[in-house]
């Protein structure tokens, strides 16, 4: 999406911070194979990412990503979406298009940051469109 695209009604872009790890240690390792952590993390405005979010007309989502080595199918925001509406129930039609600027992989915690932000989104669309639905914080 360039400065000069007019956004679709509905659509936003959200920013999703980066952060540092002030300091980590590995503490132990739990049974389902993720690390137990000792760490202090300094949320940090830049660099950010974008995700520029419209509504489609087809329910779920179609992602998109600057960066090429990104997995779309696998993406964090892609699961994220998946297990919100696995959870609730509601799959709104979201064209989601990630605007790398945290560098992929580099431990500032772009693509947690993401997903984060997505499901914020999706947590106020649900309360606004299907207050039923949607989940206590």
């Amino acid at each position: 999406m360039s400065t000069h695209d007019t956004p679709a009604p509905g659509a936003v872009t959200l920013h999703a911070g980066c952060k540092i790890n002030l300091y980590l240690r590995i503490t132990g390792v739990r049974p389902d194979g993720y690390h137990e952590l000792d760490t202090l993390f300094l949320p940090l405005p830049e660099p950010c990412d974008l995700l520029h979010v419209a509504p489609r007309s087809e329910a779920g989502i179609a992602f998109t990503c600057t960066e090429p080595e990104v997995d779309t199918a696998r993406n964090t925001v892609v699961t994220a979406y998946e297990r919100f509406a696995a959870a609730t129930g509601f799959r709104p039609g979201l064209a989601v298009h990630l605007e790398k600027h945290i560098p992929h992989g580099a431990g500032l915690g772009g693509g947690s940051a993401d997903a984060a932000v997505l499901l914020r989104h999706l947590f106020a669309l649900c309360a606004q469109q299907a207050p039923g639905a949607a989940p206590t914080p």
